[in-house]
């Protein structure tokens, strides 16, 4: 069996000694920058959890309001899986915590929502973010409190690049015919 020439730098001992993907990965490519996270032995969605869970808080503060942005709702790195990872490490079920399943999805009391529809008789708007205080089984609702904003910042990837935003109180649409930056 011949190897083919891009994968002679491959140390194939290396390679089949590996115990996981991240180790695979390592013995395969040619160089790993400095600062990769291969380095540690991490994966893309255990990079995302500790960001999420202890990088940004430590540095930022505990407090700081984190969002996750994903172009993809499949996959390992898509939002489905990367709600569900979060959801388990930052708030998980316990005894005596509110769930509510619609489908494959879990609510819990204390999860960050995002909300996705302008609801003007509520006065919620697309972006929105609040958070689960109560949930009725019985009656299958949830009650989110919605943090209080002074901005509203677009949060559709195919929308924001045509707006930009001076000064979080004025907002501009460039393509506007009588728009002033």
């Amino acid at each position: 069996m011949t190897i083919p020439k891009k994968f002679e730098h491959v140390d194939l001992d290396r390679l089949l000694r590996a115990e996981d993907r991240v180790q695979e990965l390592v013995a395969v490519v040619k160089k790993v920058h400095p600062w990769s996270s291969l380095h540690y032995g991490l994966g893309a969605t255990d990079i995302v959890k500790k960001l999420y869970l202890e990088w940004i808080p430590k540095y930022y503060g505990a407090g700081c309001e984190i969002q996750v942005l994903s172009p993809m709702t499949r996959g390992s790195l898509g939002t489905v899986s990367l709600n569900t990872m979060i959801q388990a490490a930052a708030n998980p079920a316990a005894t005596g915590k509110a769930q509510l399943q619609v489908g494959e999805r879990v609510f819990r009391t204390g999860d960050r929502v995002i909300h996705r529809r302008n609801n003007y008789d509520l006065g919620v708007f697309n972006g929105d973010i609040g958070r689960i205080v109560a949930i009725d089984n019985a009656a299958l609702t949830c009650t989110v409190s919605f943090f209080p904003t002074t901005a509203r910042w677009n949060t559709s990837v195919t929308t924001s690049s045509n707006w930009t935003w001076p000064t979080p109180s004025r907002f501009t649409n460039p393509r506007a015919a009588n728009s002033k930056p």
